[in-house]
């Protein structure tokens, strides 16, 4: 039985381990403690391998915060799917992710990096339609105290299909526009959505 959506078997210890994500690639961590000294909480060098993956980062985890550094390479929909298990939807598609931090909890939560996606393939959990997405941009913005969040079509700055931010304090806003509901309808229902919520 797997422990979450989108990861299988887990191995080894905390401190150096391993798991299996549901397209076979590999992820693998090891804990750095000099790392986790001067980071205040235990810190791992992590990969993901195979299957389309070729992801490295840092994570370090605290008491009550969770940061995510110099996180880059390739991968693939399941790596989305590990990494966010709640999604109603599931996508496939390679993935360029240069993620320079993102920290959720505490009190100077942010987000700053970029995400390419080529187009893909993406459908409900569940069964349902399935989707061709086309090529798009997520970035990650720092402005002032909050991050912004945008979502557009590669190449095309201007059509925005999802914006939001995150402040520091954890509030999170997010909507999908209007068009971002006809190019992602596994996303939205027709003529969009706002979300608001708190980490």
């Amino acid at each position: 039985m797997s422990p979450t959506p989108g990861i299988g078997a887990i191995g080894g210890t905390v401190w150096r381990g391993h798991a299996t994500l549901i397209d076979g690639s590999r992820a693998e961590w090891r804990w750095a403690p000099l790392r986790s000294l001067t980071g205040l909480g235990f810190a791992a060098d992590w990969t993901i391998a195979g299957s389309g993956n070729d992801l490295a980062g840092v994570a370090v985890i605290g008491m009550n915060t969770t940061t995510i550094e110099a996180a880059s390479g390739t991968a693939s929909g399941a790596v989305l799917a590990a990494a966010l298990p709640y999604l109603h939807f599931t996508c496939a598609m390679p993935l360029q992710v240069n993620i320079k931090r993102i920290r959720i909890g505490g009190g100077s939560q942010g987000a700053e990096g970029e995400v390419n996606a080529g187009s893909g393939l993406c459908a409900p959990r569940g069964g349902g339609a399935a989707t061709l997405t086309p090529s798009m941009v997520l970035s990650l913005t720092r402005v002032g105290s909050d991050s912004r969040i945008l979502l557009v079509p590669a190449g095309q700055r201007r059509r925005t299909l999802a914006e939001g931010s995150l402040s520091e304090d954890g509030k999170l806003q997010l909507r999908v526009t209007p068009e971002g509901s006809q190019v992602l309808p596994f996303a939205a229902p027709a003529g969009g959505i706002g979300i608001e919520t708190s980490f």
